[in-house]
């Protein structure tokens, strides 16, 4: 009797976690989980490499793109090749670029994306001709460092499985959540609807993007709001006027 009782109540432990239904659900869940967190910290690891390039150019980040006189392109990826950062720390699990094989591009000046991450493109040629100091910016725990990127995607918050029809389209600098290529996003959020941020001071979160579309409220697509926390610029303040108020 116990030995039949133990069977059922092993059949009923089964059904209750759903094997062959639920336990699938629950081992994605924990993939998608894994991946976030993957995602993180190769976020992290080009940060920190970005900051050690900052402090031999004078509080300066890479430029996006810079092509030489010859044509040759070098990408602020490129730039960072001598600081101790291996390829794969590039790479959002969730919306990979190819590292070999059918490489992304930039669709306006044709030059290879090898990071599934871009760079707020505010810190080049936005404010000044040239480069921003970090070090001017007031307020950069609010302020944006690096976003989720990648492959663009027609759906900004779905989950798109990697051997799907993706794009082969990428962009490494960071403009706004609203802008598209087409009909396509430049920044979709492939955490099951979220988007991993990381700031200029470092920390990282994983949140749901608060304007994607014009349903989402009035915004500000220059200073305004990325997700709950950290904004395009300065806490959605020009330099100089945080004691006015935010532009979202």
């Amino acid at each position: 009797m116990a030995v039949r009782a133990g069977f059922k109540w092993a059949g009923v432990l089964a059904a209750a976690l759903g094997l062959g239904i639920g336990m699938p659900r629950l081992l994605a869940w924990r993939g998608s989980q894994e991946q976030e967190e993957q995602s993180i910290g190769n976020m992290r690891h080009v940060f920190m490499a970005l900051m050690s390039y900052s402090q031999d150019w004078d509080d300066r980040l890479p430029p996006i793109a810079a092509r030489s006189d010859a044509g040759l392109w070098s990408t602020w990826p490129d730039r960072l090749a001598g600081y101790d950062i291996a390829r794969s720390s590039f790479i959002d699990p969730s919306n990979p670029v190819p590292l070999s094989g059918s490489l992304c591009t930039n669709p306006v000046d044709h030059y290879v994306v090898r990071t599934s991450f871009a760079l707020n493109g505010r810190f080049w040629n936005t404010f000044g001709a040239g480069p921003f100091p970090i070090g001017n910016l007031e307020l950069p725990d609010q302020t944006v460092m690096l976003v989720d990127a990648g492959p663009i995607r027609r759906d900004p918050r779905g989950d798109t499985p990697p051997e799907s029809d993706r794009s082969r389209l990428a962009f490494l600098d960071y403009g706004d959540t609203t802008e598209r290529y087409g009909t396509m996003f430049r920044y979709p959020s492939s955490h099951h609807g979220l988007m991993t941020v990381i700031g200029v001071d470092g920390h990282a979160v994983t949140r749901r993007v608060a304007h994607y579309f014009p349903s989402d409220g009035a915004h500000d697509p220059l200073y305004g709001l990325v997700v709950p926390g950290l904004f395009n610029w300065n806490g959605g303040h020009p330099n100089g006027q945080t004691d006015r108020p935010r532009h979202e």
